[in-house]
């Protein structure tokens, strides 16, 4: 059975000899059915987790039954996730590239805040930015288009729009009447139920996925991000906008995914992982800089050893910096209507990758302070010399200091990783 899940649609697909299989009248390898519309994935309640924090899933319903993506330990007190898990296999080699990204979802888990607004520079630039890169973003994935030009001769016909493969898509599908597209796909997920990815994304309309999200309570997410904001707030809690600039110089606060949508093969999954839950206050350097690399040393990890590797992912502590009477102040980026201050920028962001069948563990730690680094802000002693595997910067205090430690030792350390066995170092 296939389902789209947007819709809870199913369909029996038949195996008939050897890799061919058939959808109604239509007879291939199973990798090349798809839906025709991009399956859209829900967030739910799914118990409590570490520290009696709630524990949230993002996944796909198909029928009755739930595909869990990702766990999420929310603590939606101070407005901050704890930690991601997801699982990374090597068939990431065959993911969907260039699939538009989109904005944040805020879910009924921030309510009252507009979350998208607090990560713009401004609301201009976001709005026009975003709308450009998603676009290019789109063309780039059918190709180039060399002409746009409808002659005179073509009146009422717009015969570039003619020679695209949506369009093509689309009127082909009319045509034959059928509910699923049929065109290739580099890999496909074996499962009792199969979440498909689509074919046509020109469809997109980032408005869809914006909701009042329960989780951020008067709160305004999206304005949280906006650099405007962020420089206010972070000047009055510095008392000084100078200060500011000494300490951020030209950059600013990001969202930074926990799980990325990178570890995932299909594009429908990776439009899953754009939930606020599933992100926190990043500096853009930092974001772009050891923290990516540990992301990229990850995932070529799975794909070089063939490994399925179980993943955490969060964050720790507050950053702090010294304000004008040389007192170190924790960075917030929103006050709630007491006007103390919330949804802190976390000091520390960690990645715990695990390997469950050999039991070979490693802790990744990065700073999200990319002006200091204080000893006692270090969390355990390095090991990252054993690590053949990583690829990073570790030392570049500019692109996020970073170290690797034993699981162990840093579980001990944070106090809310889940437990599960670990043997050895993952080297």
């Amino acid at each position: 059975m296939v389902g789209c899940g947007k819709r809870h649609e199913k369909n029996i697909v038949k195996c008939k000899t050897g890799n061919e299989f058939q959808l109604e009248d239509e007879v291939g390898p199973l990798y090349e059915f798809q839906c025709s519309d991009l399956p859209t994935s829900i967030l739910k309640r799914t118990g409590l987790c570490s520290l009696n924090k709630t524990q949230l899933t993002a996944g796909f319903q198909v029928l009755n039954q739930f595909i869990p993506m990702i766990e999420i330990c929310f603590d939606e007190l101070r407005l901050r996730t704890l930690y991601t898990k997801h699982t990374i296999t090597p068939d990431i080699q065959g993911r969907q590239i260039n699939f538009p990204r989109k904005f944040f979802v805020e879910d009924e888990f921030f309510k009252n805040v507009s979350v998208s607004r607090i990560y713009s520079k401004n609301r201009q630039t976001q709005i026009i930015s975003e709308s450009i890169s998603t676009f290019s973003k789109m063309l780039c994935s059918y190709g180039k288009y060399h002409c746009d030009i409808s002659y005179e001769f073509f009146k009422n016909v717009s015969v570039s729009r003619i020679y695209s493969k949506n369009r093509q898509t689309q009127i082909i599908s009319e045509i034959l009447q059928s509910t699923f597209q049929y065109f290739p796909r580099c890999c496909v997920r074996m499962a009792n139920i199969i979440v498909i990815s689509a074919v046509d994304n020109s469809n997109l309309d980032s408005s869809v996925f914006l909701s009042s999200d329960e989780f951020f309570k008067n709160v305004s997410v999206s304005r949280i991000y906006s650099k405007n904001r962020q420089t206010q707030i972070i000047s009055e809690i510095l008392q000084s906008r100078d200060l500011l600039e000494k300490y951020a110089g030209d950059d600013n606060i990001a969202r930074g995914h926990l799980t990325p949508k990178g570890d995932f093969i299909y594009g429908a999954e990776q439009m899953a992982t754009f939930y606020y839950v599933n992100a926190a206050p990043q500096w853009h350097k930092f974001n772009a800089g050891n923290w990516n690399d540990i992301e990229e040393s990850v995932r070529r990890l799975a794909i070089k050893r063939k490994l399925a590797l179980t993943v955490y992912t969060g964050s720790y502590g507050v950053v702090y910096y010294p304000d004008k009477n040389n007192i170190n102040r924790g960075i917030y980026l929103a006050k709630d209507k007491k006007n103390q201050y919330i949804f802190p920028v976390p000091n520390l962001f960690w990645k715990v990758v695990h390997e469950p069948r050999t039991q070979a563990g490693i802790a990744l730690v990065g700073h999200n302070n990319l002006y200091w680094v204080n000893e006692t802000d270090i969390l355990c002693p390095d090991v990252s010399s054993q690590v053949p595997w990583l690829s990073w910067e570790r030392t570049n205090v500019k692109k996020g200091f970073a170290y690797a430690c034993e699981v162990d030792t840093f579980r001990r350390k944070i106090g809310y990783l889940p437990k599960f066995t670990v043997s050895k170092l993952l080297v």
